[in-house]
């Protein structure tokens, strides 16, 4: 059932590609290079033996176009989505309350990269024909699926596609990667055509000159304000520092998720921030709950770095605080509004 999802994924993305040619993932489209009579694909110029050879449900004259069966099964899909109360509830929730990326407490909070070229320099992505970098790159990227969500029922939906290349694409701050590999895991025993290449914001992002344009771009303070990085998973137990470019950057993705399991010895972390200080605690794995119980045992193995504020925060300090400080203003106006006999009292309320 696997394999066979997996083959239509491959076949839709060939005209997800046609209809966006600016996402430029031409190199996914690997059906039409196998040659099915003998089990074998030709990748940058090297022949690749397939560790699977059975298709029925490809024809080698025409490898993207979709049987019948395979329209039904994404027909039943795609009704089952929509029409799934509890999913439904749940994106609608995401999209209530998140956004590609947020900055609170002047910190600035993101789940993958900020997409730099090789020299360190913000890379530009061409969306309805204008070129976005940077922070402007969020935005658009985060109006495109919020267009495509609130549009979900229109048959004519073509934000819809940038969930894909959020998901997979080149210049995505979500996924931060040259290619995503996934035909090549499944089918070639070859670990070299597996690997996937980070962006070069993971391997220059703690040059202080490069961290300083995106603390400018995103406008947090170099000295005081802190980048919180996930998507990269960091195995303290082997050597990593989840603390990278001298305090500034806290790569908070511990591997907790259980495919990791086999790779990294830790359950994740916990990042904690109040009036006095910010630290970040790693955890133990568990089994459950009621083993953890039963044993008494404690998921909390260590704390990894504690930073003390030089100046006690208050509560001003904080997006909490300003939004309570717009409020009072608010009702400053109101009053002074009442006393020029601008409004009146309501006696209902």
């Amino acid at each position: 059932m696997h394999k066979a999802i997996s083959i239509i994924q491959f076949k839709l993305e060939k005209s997800l590609s046609d209809r966006n040619p600016n996402f430029k993932l031409d190199d996914r489209l690997l059906l039409d290079k196998v040659n099915y009579s003998n089990g074998t694909i030709e990748l940058n110029g090297s022949v690749h033996k397939l560790r699977d050879n059975v298709f029925p449900t490809v024809d080698p004259e025409h490898p993207f176009q979709l049987i019948q069966d395979e329209i039904n099964v994404l027909n039943q899909l795609k009704r089952s989505f929509l029409n799934c109360d509890l999913l439904q509830s749940h994106i609608k929730y995401m999209f209530t309350i998140g956004q590609m990326y947020t900055i609170y407490n002047n910190n600035l909070l993101f789940h993958g990269c900020i997409p730099l070229n090789e020299k360190g320099e913000l890379q530009s992505f061409k969306v309805d024909g204008k070129y976005y970098k940077g922070i402007g790159l969020f935005n658009v990227l985060d109006q495109k699926i919020r267009s495509a969500y609130l549009n979900r029922y229109s048959p004519n939906n073509a934000e819809k596609d940038y969930f894909v290349y959020l998901w997979q694409g080149k210049k995505s701050p979500l996924f931060g990667k040259s290619s995503m590999k996934t035909f090549e895991r499944y089918f070639i025993e070859d670990k070299t055509v597996h690997k996937e290449i980070e962006n070069a914001y993971f391997s220059l992002r703690e040059d202080e000159t490069i961290l300083r344009n995106i603390y400018n771009e995103f406008e947090i303070n170099f000295e005081t304000s802190k980048i919180i990085n996930g998507h990269v998973p960091t195995d303290i137990s082997r050597g990593d520092s989840p603390i990278k470019a001298n305090g500034r950057i806290y790569t908070i993705d511990g591997g907790m998720s259980k495919q990791y399991k086999a790779k990294i010895d830790i359950g994740g972390y916990t990042l904690v921030s109040d009036s006095y200080k910010l630290f970040l605690i790693s955890h133990d794995r568990f089994n459950s709950k009621e083993e953890l119980i039963e044993q008494e045992q404690d998921i909390i193995s260590l704390v990894q770095a504690e930073e003390m504020n030089e100046n006690r925060l208050y509560i001003y300090n904080t997006n909490k605080g300003l939004r309570v400080q717009n409020r009072i203003f608010d009702l400053y106006k109101l009053l002074d509004a009442y006393r020029k006999g601008m409004i009146k009292e309501n006696k209902e309320k």
